[in-house]
């Protein structure tokens, strides 16, 4: 991807606000499109300054994840060749309600893979510490 400037930042707070007035903003971030364009032709923002489309949950969010933020970059160098679907990210979070709503795993075998996914998208009831250990991620996997 050829670009005139490339602003990177790196720290744990994303900060927009060298942008406000200029693009458009919504929750929090720079607003973009499912490929990471902005309100402004050929400006693009990517990682955790960018709030994008998220089919899964029918709504636009901000994601602060080095996961994402890979992705992201991916999807907007991929645009350029103009041969790819609206990203569509599965998020890397938890919350404490009983419930998996998004997981996480790196560098596992496309079975485990394969399964980390399914638990992401069918948030089943957390398992117990003790079934986990024992099942792994298979533990959403069907029967």
């Amino acid at each position: 991807m050829e670009a005139d400037i490339v602003v990177v930042g790196v720290g744990a707070k994303p900060l927009i606000n060298l942008f406000t007035g200029q693009l458009e903003e919504d929750k929090g971030g720079i607003k973009t499109d499912a490929f990471f364009k902005t309100s402004v032709d050929n400006v693009y923002a990517i990682g955790d300054v960018a709030t994008f489309p998220m089919k899964m949950y029918g709504d636009i969010r901000r994601v602060e994840h080095v996961d994402h933020s890979r992705k992201s970059a991916e999807q907007a160098v991929k645009e350029q060749g103009k041969e790819i679907g609206a990203y569509e990210y599965l998020p890397y979070s938890t919350r404490d309600d009983g419930k998996v709503v998004d997981a996480f795993l790196e560098g596992g075998t496309p079975e485990e893979n394969k399964a980390i996914s399914n638990v992401a998208k069918k948030q089943p009831t957390a398992p117990t510490p003790d079934s986990l250990a024992t099942e792994g991620v298979q533990f959403a996997s069907p029967p």
